[in-house]
């Protein structure tokens, strides 16, 4: 009996070990030895820092634009920086944008303890509409937000803020957090959730300050309007399929666009020279903004 006891313990001792490295892995911080200089952006870019509602403390760069152009605020994925989003900047900022980029909290060198895929960053996004409107002086209007990843998620999750925004790209949003987390395990782990049980998710909802299975951007994706929306995805994402993509963009107000491109990986997404991806960005950007 006692000898039973042991391995019953042992094995106890054995899930709750591994359903905290589960939990802690998928909301770790993500610190890179070498932070990519702002030279390598290819253009003049200023130092910004700023607090999001919470106090933590984010930082960027602010690029400027041509005389009296629009502002693009560019949101990264997840465990990135925003030097991942520097070849749409680029494109960006050779069509006359203005841009803000930013580390999201717990990456990069922003402040934060934790990454929480949308639900805390989404006050990172209102901080950065915030200082585009009150330092940089534009009308909301003539703001537009992109994200890829957890960075589009958390532009819908902050949909309050961002409907008034003239316009919103979304790359790759996830549908809904267990989905999300499932497949990141399997991707790193070869398992899904399933196996962590009630544990992980009660160390993860304790992480992020929600319960996983409550953080449901398709839910509120809707709530973006009037705000226009283009959807972005690549065809080979083994993170957010083509059809999660529809289904988003099914629960999407108009006026809204949906672009799937084919045989592309979401690492290739952003980094496709000249390609058709950035240009439709661009174009859909300067129909909004302009």
């Amino acid at each position: 009996m006692l000898k039973l006891l042991k391995i019953l313990a042992a094995v106890l001792a054995g899930y709750a070990i591994v359903s905290g490295a589960a939990a802690w892995y998928l909301t770790g911080t993500h610190r890179p030895d070498k932070v990519r200089d702002k030279a390598t952006l290819g253009v003049e870019a200023t130092d910004v820092s700023f607090l999001a509602a919470d106090g933590v403390r984010l930082r960027g760069w602010y690029v400027s634009g041509t005389a009296g152009a629009p502002a693009v605020a560019l949101f990264h994925g997840y465990s990135a920086t925003r030097s991942q989003l520097l070849p749409i900047a680029r494109a960006l900022n050779l069509s006359g944008y203005e841009l803000l980029m930013v580390d999201l909290r717990g990456c990069g060198e922003s402040e934060g303890s934790r990454q929480t895929f949308g639900v805390q960053e989404a006050q990172d996004v209102a901080a950065s509409i915030a200082f585009l409107r009150d330092q940089r002086k534009l009308s909301t209007r003539r703001i537009g937000v992109l994200g890829l990843g957890t960075g589009a998620s958390a532009v819908i999750l902050a949909c309050d803020v961002v409907k008034d925004c003239g316009a919103a790209v979304l790359m790759a949003p996830y549908v809904s957090l267990d989905d999300a987390f499932d497949r990141r395990l399997r991707q790193k782990l070869a398992v899904g959730m399933t196996p962590f049980g009630t544990l992980a998710s009660a160390l993860i909802t304790r992480r992020i300050g929600m319960s996983p299975s409550a953080v449901r951007p398709i839910e509120k994706i809707g709530k973006l309007a009037p705000c226009p929306t283009f959807i972005v995805g690549a065809g080979n994402d083994s993170t957010t399929s083509s059809d999660e993509l529809q289904r988003l963009f099914v629960k999407t107000q108009d006026p809204k666009e949906l672009f799937i491109a084919p045989g592309v990986t979401r690492d290739r997404l952003v980094d496709l020279s000249g390609s058709h991806v950035k240009t439709k960005i661009v174009d859909f950007l300067d129909e909004a903004l302009r």
